[in-house]
């Protein structure tokens, strides 16, 4: 009987070529479909080769169902990679969405604190405004009092000058009645006098 030396050359291949599908599932979608691809063509290469009429049917079963199982381990390994590849784009979906949701409250945060300040600062320019109006009225009572003292002072003044030339007009007209009384009065005493003075004579 011949000796067949049987190659396991299925191992080292399936160890070399599903590296790249399993070394953290970093390959693309097309990269990883070559490598299949290369895997099939490979195992097919492979067979034509190292299979001869001499072997049996016994080991030609054998090899099938090795490049079965290779090919088995490389498509769950594709399908592995694949799910990783998802799994990936979730979780980075997952923090952009968490970045996004994180940068909205930060916003939402700074506007309201923004609309916060922004509302003290209009609370304070109304409180100065309404110190102002207060201190405006103020000065606007102060100065309409003073010139209503101011009015009332000068009428008090023209009502004491009108009574004092009254008072002075009166005792002018009262001193022009007496002065003329005093005259009549003396004229009526010299009148006496002299018609004394002419009874005297006659008499004489």
């Amino acid at each position: 009987m011949t000796n067949v030396k049987v190659f396991r050359w299925t191992d080292g291949f399936t160890d070399r070529r599903t590296d790249g599908l399993t070394d953290n599932n970093k390959g693309s979608q097309t990269e990883k479909e070559e490598i299949i691809k290369d895997i099939f063509t490979s195992i097919d290469s492979a067979n034509a080769r190292k299979l001869s009429p001499c072997f049996s049917s016994r080991f030609k079963q054998v090899k099938t169902e090795e490049a079965a199982k290779a090919a088995e381990a490389a498509i769950k390994a594709a399908e592995a990679a694949r799910d990783a590849e998802i799994k990936h784009k979730e979780e980075l979906l997952k923090a952009e969405r968490e970045a996004l949701k994180a940068l909205k409250k930060q916003i939402t945060e700074q506007n309201i604190k923004a609309a916060e300040a922004a509302h003290k600062r209009e609370l304070q320019r109304k409180r100065e405004l309404y110190k102002t109006k207060q201190k405006m009225a103020k000065l606007t009572l102060k100065a309409e009092q003073d010139e209503e003292d101011r009015q009332e002072r000068k009428a008090y003044e023209a009502e004491q000058r009108r009574a004092r030339q009254e008072e002075d007009e009166r005792r002018e007209k009262k001193y022009y009645r007496e002065e003329q009384r005093r005259e009549e009065l003396e004229m009526e005493l010299y009148k006496m006098k002299l018609e004394n003075q002419k009874s005297s004579c006659i008499i004489q």
